[in-house]
């Protein structure tokens, strides 16, 4: 899932409400100085990553994959990825947040 948007949209607090839904028990920080933080969902992985080159490996692993900062990626990953979802989050002027979710799968 990409997740797209300016600086104090909330990327990373969507990141924390999803990795909830995947029953993550640790508290998800945002990855801007580690680069990738994984935690146990199950018995999958949630990997949380802030525009990272070596995704490919990580995407081809089964897990699930939260990338920050995703609309600067999107033209290198052309293998397959599905599904595969773009979250873009606005600041809207009542000071809110707009979400946008689309299927990005082929």
């Amino acid at each position: 899932m990409l997740l797209v948007g300016p600086l104090g949209a909330g990327k990373t607090v969507l990141a924390r409400g999803i990795a909830h839904g995947l029953g993550v028990d640790d508290q998800l920080v945002s990855p801007t100085y580690t680069i990738i933080a994984e935690y146990r969902s199950g018995s999958r992985m949630l990997h949380h990553v802030d525009l990272y080159l070596g995704l490919e490996d990580i995407m081809a692993g089964g897990g699930y994959v939260l990338v920050e900062w995703g609309e600067k990626m999107e033209e290198i990953l052309d293998a397959p990825v599905t599904p595969r979802l773009r979250v873009t989050l606005t600041l809207s002027p009542d000071g809110g947040r707009d979400i946008l979710v689309e299927d990005g799968a082929a």
